[in-house]
């Protein structure tokens, strides 16, 4: 994956987030200081005739692909929703 930052002066917050990869533009988050960028695809999707083959290069998308957990991005479960409602949780006795 090569990444190379945008060509023009950021004027934003949010300019500064977007950098240009091979495929298109990606957003990363600004997280107390921390930038990271997330949900980078790096290769075409494995499924179909493509499956169990080597990577194909990744397939361009048009606009700025937003980082996962924003909007259009499914969230990943936490422990807390997974628990079923009403049944406590014991630890497990070994020996």
């Amino acid at each position: 994956m090569t990444v190379t930052l945008p060509e023009v002066v950021p004027t934003s917050p949010r300019s500064r987030l977007d950098v240009r990869v091979t495929g298109g533009i990606v957003r990363g988050v600004d997280a107390e200081g921390i930038l990271a960028w997330r949900g980078i695809p790096y290769a075409a999707p494995p499924v179909g005739d493509l499956r169990f083959r080597a990577p194909q290069p990744v397939v361009p998308w048009e606009g700025v692909r937003e980082p996962p957990g924003s909007a259009g991005w499914p969230r990943s479960p936490t422990k807390a929703s997974s628990r079923v409602p009403g049944r406590a949780c014991r630890p497990v006795r070994t020996a």
